[in-house]
């Protein structure tokens, strides 16, 4: 936006633009490589203590300050390359724009291709860093020679003895122009010599150098920055592994002998720890009278050895990242690693939520040890829908066992908000919903009276009869059930009014979450945020008629010419809006119904580009051959808005469909954001060709 609007400014204006492009190439390899350091960097620039939760507004400013110079960059170079690409003498049409906008279109499916299916998992980010690096000297080169040769075919043209007789009528012209046209063709003539000096050979070389020692110096970043990002979180852990998988970043951290693994930044478990996990996995164990048959969704060896003392004959153990397991089994003690060797044990590297789908076996107890929901792809974990898929795998009698994160003594409005979320999305799939607080809301749903209890008498018997160790922890049960905290819990969550449930297409909990960690980054935007959700959409009607008003009232001053270019202008933006916008709703269903989007996002943005490519191309084509009126081509972008307005008001009916009837695959996400892409692709061509030329009647 902003860096495009001044890159056309300066473009319009400036001499030697291929020299500024190769300039502005080189400064977008540092910017690149600085927004990477920047994001690393972001909480000791923002000053955060060890463990702090970020408040919004500073991770908004942090995200502006890291994602804006770069995009600034590649906003300059935008109009430049236009203008270089049709060459100095036609730098205003808009074919030369078009042709920028393709390739830069396909440049990105390219890109996103190699990123999703070679890159992602194998080359760290500054090593992407590196080889861009390479290919803008090549490109820097290729430039410089083209525009070299150029100039020396003009300065040969201009020395021919044909040249010669022609100039002699030139320089009788010349002595009747005015002195500025003199001046020009002397700058001009200035202009071709610097291509031809030593000086232009010189700022290359220079060029090339910075890049080459920012090449060398890519994978030393790569590992003082790591270290940098982790320090400013946990200095007090030693970062032992750092990974970057298709599904998350992998960390691996250790503190006197004891290892945590984090996924994305989020703690995922500790080991070797033979206490943390007594109290979630004996809680949920006795939950059921006989558990035989259970599944484990997330969770780590720790708590499949527990989970082996209950007596069951079979284990279930659902984990989504194959390089999760490999760190883990490569740091844990022998016993835990012959833990895989049990019959007894099954390990699934699969999504948790599609493994649930499709099993066949009924279980006893379904343990769903994953984070809170914080992101879409979490929050499918805690969804209506989600727990009637759980009841379906479960038998008659089997028990869903959830939690969510809160505090011993969490009774704020947004921590019992997001407990009443998941509490009401229980009752709402199963009869029973027990309850137990503490550091964390655990809740226990089942269907069938009695299996599930809030009674520490009950629960300490079951743990008593199977022989399970330490048996001492059988005394704990009336502390972590006190009656009175049940019953003040329940009551909190039970208490109106009746909170909206939480759906994969209306994600609730992933709001309050959000508002939870915000109130423990001492930030107070609760208020502003759920006044925004319970806005009705007529307040969506309300922005749009003061926007009509206010495009009516800046018109009655312009000229017709103004006008038709005002209009286009609003036109192209409500259409790439719209095309962003679509893109994002894709993106979030996509998460919803397979779960793992960390690889995908590339791949989505290279359909979307690919998209773009396809449309503008075409349009072109349409343009080019069938040389249309300003009429039809008005007719045309407005059967165009036309579609883009169908296809809006079609997908989520389209989705929703998809996710009823269990026909959603990838291939159906990947079509829907090329369509997108092909018309916001296909606008942008035809409204140049608009604005450029508004006083066509």
């Amino acid at each position: 936006g902003l860096g495009a609007r001044l890159g056309g400014w300066a473009a319009s204006r400036m001499e030697e633009r291929s020299w500024w492009l190769i300039f502005l190439f080189v400064v977008m390899v540092f910017a690149f490589g600085a927004e990477l350091g920047v994001i690393r960097a972001l909480r000791y620039l923002l000053r955060a203590a060890s463990g702090e939760y970020l408040s919004l507004g500073r991770l908004a400013w942090g995200a502006l300050v890291g994602i804006t110079p770069f995009s600034f960059v590649v906003g300059l170079i935008f109009p430049f390359a236009g203008q270089v690409a049709r060459g100095e003498e036609r730098a205003a049409s808009p074919g030369g724009v078009s042709t920028v906008y393709i390739l830069e279109a396909a440049g990105s499916l390219t890109a996103g291709v190699l990123f999703t299916y070679v890159l992602l998992g194998r080359v760290a980010p500054f090593g992407l860093a590196k080889a861009a690096a390479l290919l803008v000297v090549a490109l820097c080169l290729a430039l410089a020679v083209a525009e070299w040769t150029r100039r020396r075919a003009r300065h040969r043209t201009s020395s021919s003895p044909q040249t010669e007789t022609r100039s002699r009528d030139i320089r009788l012209v010349e002595e009747s122009q005015s002195t500025g046209l003199k001046s020009l063709l002397r700058a001009d003539d200035r202009k071709g010599r610097f291509w031809q000096s030593r000086e232009a050979v010189r700022v290359l070389l220079l060029f090339a150098i910075l890049v080459l020692l920012a090449v060398l110096s890519a994978g030393d970043l790569e590992e003082r920055t790591t270290a940098l990002r982790w320090r400013s979180q946990f200095p007090g852990l030693r970062l032992v592994k750092s990974r970057e998988t298709p599904y998350e970043r992998l960390d691996l951290t250790e503190s006197e002998g004891q290892y945590s693994l984090y996924g994305n930044g989020q703690l995922i478990g500790t080991f070797p720890d033979p206490y943390s996990y007594l109290e979630p996995v004996h809680c949920a164990l006795v939950q059921h009278a006989s558990p035989f048959r259970v599944l484990l969704v997330g969770g780590n060896l720790e708590m499949i050895q527990l989970i082996l003392q209950h007596g069951v004959s079979r284990v279930d153990w659902v984990q989504l990242d194959p390089a999760l397991i490999e760190l883990i089994l490569r740091y844990s003690s022998l016993e835990q690693r012959d833990l895989l060797r049990d019959r007894r044990v099954r390990l699934f590297f699969e999504d948790g939520r599609r493994f649930i789908q499709s099993c066949d076996t009924p279980y006893d107890l379904i343990l769903l040890d994953v984070p809170d929901p914080s992101t879409a792809q979490l929050n499918r974990y805690y969804t209506k829908e989600f727990y009637a898929e759980a009841k379906r795998a479960l038998q008659r009698d089997g028990v869903l066992v959830t939690s969510i994160h809160a505090s011993v003594h969490a009774t704020g409005e947004e921590v019992i908000a997001y407990g009443k979320v998941i509490f009401s999305a229980l009752q709402g799939t199963f009869r029973h919903v027990a309850v137990q607080p503490g550091q964390s809301y655990r809740f226990f749903a089942c269907d069938v009276e009695g299996q599930v209890s809030e009674d520490p008498e009950v629960l300490a018997g079951r743990y008593r009869r199977r022989g399970v160790e330490p048996a001492a922890f059988a005394f704990g049960f009336p502390v972590l059930f006190q009656p009175d905290r049940v019953e003040e819990l329940r009551s909190a969550l039970e208490s109106p009014p009746r909170p909206e449930a939480n759906t994969d297409f209306r994600p609730v909990a992933y709001i309050y979450q959000l508002l939870v960690w915000n109130r423990w980054a001492g930030s107070d935007v609760s208020g502003w945020l759920l006044a925004l959700r319970a806005r009705s959409p007529l307040w969506m009607v309300a922005v749009l008629g003061v926007l009509l008003v206010a495009r009516w009232l800046a018109l009655r001053r312009k000229e017709p010419s103004g006008r038709r270019r005002f209009d286009l202008a609003l036109a192209i933006a409500v259409l790439g809006l719209t095309g962003m916008s679509v893109e994002l709703v894709l993106l979030f269903a996509f998460q919803n119904h397979f779960g793992v989007l960390y690889q995908k996002i590339a791949m989505f943005i290279a359909l979307f580009m690919f998209g773009l490519t396809m449309g503008s191309l075409g349009m072109n084509l349409i343009l080019e051959r069938r040389r249309l009126s300003r009429p039809s081509r008005t007719s045309l972008l407005l059967r165009l808005v036309l579609v883009s307005t169908v296809f809006v008001l079609a997908l989520p009916v389209c989705l929703w469909l998809s996710a009823r009837v269990q026909l959603a695959s990838p291939a159906l996400f990947y079509g829907l954001v090329s369509f997108s892409g092909l018309l916001t692709g296909a606008a942008f061509p035809l409204v140049l060709s608009l604005y450029h030329r508004p006083e066509e009647p």
